[in-house]
């Protein structure tokens, strides 16, 4: 039996469910179950880096107490879904010894759920869905809120400010920008600068407050710590405000988990006024049972990115003060797939039939990719992935230059 009304597990990868289902369905220990994590998160990091660098994960499966929250959440999440029997589960590092030999049962859901892991990811997922949508209302409420359209949360940055800076003025600013913001264009939610103000002002005072009570050190000693405090009270206060309540580690935890899915998208990176923006990729019916989910991709919307990435690719170049013909992947994947209400994964795939010419061959274009990296790549962003003949590489610069047959 599942539970209904439970809180967001936070695992930041969503494919930990997965990854620690497969195990335990084929009767992995405890132990086996936190090791196959890391493993996981050590095999990513090679396909997302283009590097064999993991000795970070070697350390770690050398420590008996790396990955064991993320193995007692991902299982007690399996737990709650109806896919695993109901258990016991270390909650602390001094009782893993004690647990590290226990194996699991695996219901008949949860069976079916494993041969899907095994012979249909994209079918796995999808059931997945139905599961969490079932017993999470945020997971439910964040998409019903994405439905109704795309949500822009306004921000600033302290280099917006004019002399003298503190964080007093910084806050004021602040203010004004999502005002004026969500006056310019349509953000999915209103509010007068009074609420927005308080929203911000009383988010700082309980965690200084609730850092006193505890001795514990200032919550944010650097201004972009302060920075980074205003932006988790205005998402907080946003989601409130759309009537899905969440925290800020819960949204972080969800828009990841949506993007793995491919059911909503996020950037902070679309051209334009400095904005965290969040927007569906996917149509959900929740009237059919199960779930009906209908992803934005296929080649309608994989010739729509390409149609569009010569505008996007301009913009871009635009912005840089350089006006350099090369400019960062990320940031015209952002502009596409925000136009185009796509994911990530869609844009990536179009691209790399563009570069193959297996896609677009009547563009006035042809694109060029480099690994070179323009300045840091936000972690929330990647390179494109690409397969060659020397492997997979990644790139994170690109050009685009007119075709030579079509200049005469």
């Amino acid at each position: 039996m599942s539970i209904a009304g439970v809180g967001i597990p936070r695992l930041q990868e969503l494919d930990f469910l997965l990854v620690a289902h497969d195990a335990a369905a084929r009767g992995a220990m405890f132990d086996s179950v936190r090791l196959a994590l890391i493993d996981h998160m050590a095999a990513a990091r090679r396909h997302d880096a283009g590097t064999g660098n993991n000795a970070t994960f070697q350390l770690a499966r050398e420590n008996k107490f790396r990955y064991l929250s993320n193995a007692s959440d991902a299982l007690k999440e399996l737990m709650r879904l109806g896919l695993l029997g109901s258990a016991p589960l270390p909650s602390e590092a001094k009782a893993a010894a004690y647990y590290a030999k226990a194996t699991f049962n695996v219901t008949e859901a949860g069976e079916h759920w494993a041969h899907l892991i095994q012979t249909d990811r994209a079918a796995a997922y999808d059931e997945l869905i139905s599961r969490l949508w079932s017993i999470h209302p945020q997971f439910a409420g964040y998409l019903r809120t994405l439905r109704r359209g795309a949500i822009v949360v306004p921000l600033a940055q302290w280099t917006d400010m004019k002399e003298p800076r503190t964080r007093d003025r910084f806050v004021d600013m602040l203010v004004s920008k999502v005002a004026s913001g969500i006056a310019a264009e349509d953000a999915g939610w209103q509010a007068e600068e009074r609420e927005i103000r308080s929203a911000i002002r009383e988010y700082i005072v309980a965690r200084l407050a609730f850092a006193t009570a505890r001795r514990r050190p200032e919550p944010y000693p650097r201004n972009q710590d302060f920075i980074n405090a205003c932006e988790e009270a205005l998402v907080k206060f946003v989601f409130t405000k759309v009537g899905t309540p969440l925290d800020y580690i819960t949204h972080e935890v969800l828009r990841r988990w949506m993007r793995t899915l491919g059911l909503a998208n996020f950037s902070y990176y679309v051209p334009g006024s400095d904005a965290l923006r969040l927007w569906p990729t996917a149509e959900i019916l929740d009237n059919e049972k199960p779930l009906m989910i209908r992803r934005r991709g296929g080649d309608e919307y994989r010739d729509q990115v390409v149609a569009t990435l010569g505008e996007a690719y301009e913009h871009v170049r635009r912005l840089d003060p350089t006006a350099a013909s090369w400019v960062p992947i990320y940031r015209v994947r952002a502009a596409v797939c925000w136009r185009l209400r796509v994911s990530d994964a869609v844009f990536d795939k179009a691209l790399r039939e563009f570069l193959a010419r297996d896609r677009g061959a009547d563009a006035p274009f042809a694109a060029n990719v480099d690994p070179a990296q323009y300045g840091n790549v936000p972690p929330s962003e990647r390179g494109l992935q690409v397969e060659t003949k020397r492997g997979l590489q990644t790139y994170y610069s690109m050009s685009l230059i007119p075709r030579r047959e079509r200049i005469a």
